[in-house]
């Protein structure tokens, strides 16, 4: 049989030295580099070398073979330089629930442990085969981040001169609160101005603050207001458009008079009368807080039941509690605690 282990035929009889000589045995078309191995119980064969590959065992005997089964790695692999292709998976834990693993087109997904580190979350998927990758993040955290460009939120771009950011034109979602800053320079000039749109009264803000804001009417015109820490309301400007106004119907020199109206104890108004009993109100003031309330006195009819009343401890409870959650999202910014899936 071929391969066969076999005594090499030396006459009848051997002396002592050819007994004891290295070729008195030797495997069926032996070559340099051949392996022995035991391929029965009773018999010994030649495993001829073949370059480039790896010995491995296959059905209890060994043989060569290009692919490498799995392993366990006893350490470090050095790739010498040398790249590492096709894979689907690369594990960093012995739980397996971390790893980078292939996905789309020449794309990869990197996954780690959750909390419990019994599941894989995914952390980054970064696409491949086009032209500009998309890097997409989830359950992360981002601190220390250093950018040596812009910022470019699609197709709209975010830039740093001389520590300075250029933000362009942006629609807010919600509230922006500026603690201890100022807007300054272009509000403020002469070719720019700052727009608000009618809204539902906003409430008394912190300590030390006012809001102001465009008052929802049951009409077309809308008037400027602001809203300070006890919830009192200054009506401050008006759009006094209707055409019967008479501000429009009364002639030039026309004589008026200021007088105070008190149509309840929440509102106090500032109004101009003319000779023919028409009106004008100049400014409006309005009172949520109960000593004020009760300060106004002499008004044409009582507090409405739904008119909203604030007492002022009620108000020093709602203005510390707006002052600690303000020092919370300070020191909450300071250290960004760690996304985790808990699922």
């Amino acid at each position: 049989m071929a391969n066969e282990f076999k005594h090499i035929t030396k006459g009848t009889s051997l002396t002592q030295a050819e007994f004891e000589h290295i070729d008195l045995h030797a495997c069926n078309s032996q070559a340099t580099g051949d392996l022995i191995y035991a391929s029965s119980a009773t018999q010994l064969s030649r495993l001829g070398i073949t370059n480039n590959r790896i010995l491995i065992s296959s059905g209890g005997v060994p043989t060569w073979s290009a692919t490498l089964p799995a392993v366990t790695l006893g350490g470090s692999l050095n790739a010498n330089g040398s790249s590492i292709t096709g894979f689907n998976g690369f594990y960093s834990f012995d739980s397996q629930y971390s790893f980078l693993q292939r996905t789309g087109a020449k794309g990869f997904t990197w996954r780690t442990a959750n909390l419990a580190d019994n599941a894989g979350v995914e952390r980054l998927n970064l696409s491949g085969g086009i032209a500009i990758a998309v890097a997409t993040w989830g359950n992360v955290t981002h601190t220390g981040i250093k950018l040596s460009g812009g910022i470019d939120v699609n197709g709209t771009t975010f830039t740093n001169t001389g520590g300075a950011w250029t933000i362009p034109a942006v629609t807010l979602g919600g509230n922006m609160t500026v603690t201890g800053y100022g807007f300054v320079g272009p509000v403020i000039s002469t070719n720019s101005y700052m727009g608000v749109t009618e809204m539902a009264a906003p409430g008394a803000g912190a300590a030390n603050t006012a809001r102001i804001y465009a008052v929802v009417g049951g009409d077309t015109l809308t008037d400027l207001a602001a809203v300070f820490q006890d919830g009192t309301v200054d009506i401050f400007a008006q759009e006094t458009t209707p055409l019967d106004s008479p501000i429009f119907t009364e002639a030039d020199g026309t004589e008026i008079k200021m007088v105070q109206l008190k149509p309840h104890p929440g509102i106090i108004q500032f109004v101009v009368k003319y000779p023919n009993g028409k009106t004008h109100v100049l400014k409006e003031i309005q009172y949520h807080n109960e000593d004020k309330i009760k300060a106004n006195m002499g008004a044409k009819a009582s507090l409405p039941l739904d008119w909203e009343v604030e007492t002022t401890a009620e108000m020093e409870a709602r203005l510390a509690k707006l002052e600690q959650d303000r020092l919370d999202a300070v020191e909450a910014a300071k250290v960004l605690p760690q996304a985790e899936d808990k699922k």
